[in-house]
């Protein structure tokens, strides 16, 4: 059986004959297949390893700089500076997406037309 069967056969007939709402259709859509395999000790295990992993890399970024410069307020400075620089704009990026893509979203559930 494909996905598609799969959403179609036990996800999308039984609601399209329950309820003519799009946006009641489009919420169990979304709990349906959005919490359908999620065990919470393995995501709360996978967020302690990254977070573990990246604090390693992070301090062995700050010694390999720190090897080579006196360790002050300058060098303190300059790093975070780096970070926020580095880390910004993909973060502001995924904002902008995230805020357009929920407004055309909810201007599409919205619409009256439908």
């Amino acid at each position: 059986m494909s996905a598609k069967e799969f959403v179609q056969s036990f996800i999308a007939q039984p609601l399209l004959a329950s309820t003519s709402n799009l946006a009641e259709i489009v919420r169990v859509i979304y709990e349906r297949l959005a919490h359908q395999h999620t065990d919470s000790y393995t995501v709360t295990y996978s967020v302690d390893q990254f977070l573990f992993l990246s604090g390693f890399l992070v301090t062995y970024l700050f010694l390999k700089t720190a090897e080579t410069h006196a360790v002050g307020l300058k060098t303190w400075f300059l790093f975070y500076f780096h970070r926020i620089w580095r880390l910004t704009p993909p973060y502001m990026l995924g904002m902008h997406l995230c805020v357009c893509s929920t407004r055309s979203l909810a201007s599409a559930l919205t619409c009256d037309s439908m």
